[in-house]
C-alpha cells in the first residue's frame, strides 16, 4: 500500500483523531494526579478540593459525559444518513472527514478517559485529607470544554447538512483539484508512439479505483529514453491485471524491464476502496449532478434545488475552461509520459451541465437558470480569449428547447 492509499484511509478514519485526543486524556489526568501527590503548595488559581470531594465530581462527570456522548453520536450517524438519503450517497464521505466533528468526540471521550483515569488514581479508599486540586480542576475544565463544544456541535451539524453548505463544500474541493492541475500545454500529436519499439504493459496488482497517479514518481522509474502511456485515469474502477500504463522502451534498454521494475511503475497508481475529488474532478461533478438529479425527480420535485445545482456547475465549468489548456504530456530526463485520459474542460460540461440539461427538458426555471449562466461564461471567457464555441453550441441547444416549450404549436394536445 502505497502513501496515498495510507493517506486516504487516515482521512476517513472516524477514530484517529478521538484516540489521540483520548490518549492525551489519559496521560493529563497522571500528569495531575502526580501533581497533587507532591508535597508542594497548590497555585491559588486550583480549585481547592479533597479526594472525597474529587470522586464525587470525576464520578458526576463520568456519568454526564457518557451519556452526552450518545448524543454526539446520534446526531453523526443522522447527519451522515440525511445527507446520503436526501442529497447523495457519495457526499456521505465529505461529512464523515469533518474534522470538528472528529475533534469534538475525541474531546467528550477524552474528558470520560481523564475522569475514569484520575478516579483511579484517587482510589476509593485514600485518606480525604490529601488534597484532589490539580485533578479536580482539569475535570472541570475539560467538563466546560466539553459543554461549549457540544453546544457548538449541533448549531455545526444543523449547517453542515445544509443542502447549500454542502454543494459549497463539494464545489470548492473541485476547484481546488482544477488548479492543482494547471499547467501549460505540450500538444500531444507531438508524441511520436513508435509501435516499432518493444512495448510493456504495467498491470493494475488490486481491484479498486484509482485514487492518485504519482506523475513524477513515473517519470523518475521510467527507463532513460522510454515513452509511457497512462491507460487509465484518476478516478477509473480497475480489476487485477488490468492494464494501467504502457511502456514503449528505448532499443537500447530493450529487456530491461522486468518483473521488479513492472511492480515500481504500478506503485506509482494509488488504488483503493473509495473514489476520492483530490485528483479526479469528475467525480465532484458526479456529486452535484446526483443532488441535481434526485431534485428534478418526481418523488422530490424540487426544481429550486436544481437551479442551485446548475449555478455551482457552470462555476466548475468556467474554472476548467480558464485551467485550460490541460497538461497531457509529462517530459523528464529523457523520459515522455503521455496522459490521454485526463478529463478536459469539454468533458467536464459533458458531465455536469450537460447531464442536467438532459434530465431538466420539462424544467423552465432550471433551463432558464442555465441558459443564463452560459450566457455569462460565454461573455467572460471571451474576455480571457478562451474557446467558447462548445459552450455557445450548447447555449444554442438550451435557447431552442425554452423557445420549443414556449411555442403552443410543439406542445403535445
Amino acid at each position: 500500500m502505497n502513501f496515498t492509499s495510507v493517506l486516504e484511509r487516515i482521512r476517513d478514519s472516524q477514530y484517529l483523531i478521538p484516540v489521540t485526543i483520548i490518549i492525551f486524556g489519559i496521560g493529563l489526568a497522571i500528569v495531575a494526579g502526580s501533581l497533587d501527590g507532591s508535597t508542594s503548595e497548590s497555585p491559588f488559581l486550583l480549585i481547592k478540593a479533597s479526594a472525597a470531594a474529587g470522586r464525587t465530581l470525576l464520578t458526576t462527570v463520568a456519568g454526564a459525559i457518557i451519556t452526552v456522548a450518545g448524543l454526539v453520536f446520534s446526531l453523526s450517524a443522522i447527519t451522515v444518513q440525511l445527507a446520503s438519503n436526501q442529497y447523495s450517497p457519495r457526499v456521505g464521505q465529505g461529512i464523515g472527514r469533518d474534522r470538528y466533528q472528529q475533534f469534538v468526540v475525541g474531546i467528550v471521550m477524552g474528558t470520560f478517559a481523564y475522569a475514569i483515569t484520575g478516579l483511579a488514581g484517587i482510589g476509593p479508599t485514600q485518606n480525604n485529607d490529601v488534597s484532589a486540586d490539580w485533578v479536580v480542576t482539569g475535570g472541570v475544565v475539560l467538563a466546560i470544554l466539553a459543554a461549549v463544544l457540544i453546544v457548538a456541535y449541533t448549531d455545526h451539524v444543523t449547517r453542515r447538512v445544509r443542502v447549500d453548505d454542502t454543494m459549497q463544500r463539494v464545489t470548492r474541493a473541485t476547484e481546488e483539484t482544477l488548479a492543482a492541475r494547471t499547467s501549460p500545454q505540450v500538444d500531444h500529436q507531438d508524441l511520436q508512439l513508435e509501435e516499432a519499439r518493444e512495448s510493456v504493459a504495467v498491470r493494475a496488482f488490486k481491484p479498486g479505483f484509482v485514487q492518485d497517479i504519482d506523475i513524477e514518481g513515473l517519470l523518475e522509474v521510467l527507463p532513460p529514453g522510454s515513452i509511457g502511456r497512462l491507460d487509465v485515469r484518476a478516478g477509473s474502477y480497475v480489476w487485477i491485471e488490468k492494464v494501467l500504463a504502457t511502456v514503449w522502451l528505448d532499443p537500447s534498454h530493450a529487456g530491461s524491464f522486468g518483473d521488479d521494475l513492472s511492480r515500481e511503475v504500478a506503485k506509482s497508481f494509488a488504488i483503493g476502496d473509495i473514489r476520492t475529488i483530490d485528483q479526479d474532478p469528475l467525480y465532484g461533478l458526479q456529486q452535484l449532478v446526483d443532488i441535481g438529479l434526485r431534485a428534478l425527480s418526481p418523488g422530490i420535485n424540487d426544481p429550486a434545488t436544481a437551479v442551485d445545482v446548475t449555478h455551482h456547475l457552470a462555476r466548475l465549468t468556467l474554472a476548467a475552461y480558464r485551467a485550460e489548456p490541460t497538461r497531457r504530456v509529462f517530459v523528464a530526463d529523457n523520459v515522455q509520459l503521455f496522459a490521454p485520459h485526463l478529463p478536459g474542460a469539454r468533458e467536464l460540461l459533458e458531465h455536469g451541465l450537460k447531464t442536467i440539461f438532459r434530465h431538466s427538458l420539462d424544467h423552465m426555471s432550471v433551463l432558464q437558470a442555465m441558459l443564463s449562466d452560459l450566457d455569462d461564461l460565454v461573455a467572460l471567457l471571451d474576455e480571457s480569449d478562451c474557446d467558447t464555441s462548445d459552450l455557445e453550441q450548447f447555449a444554442d441547444s438550451v435557447r431552442s428547447r425554452l423557445e420549443s416549450i414556449n411555442d403552443p404549436a410543439d406542445q403535445n394536445p
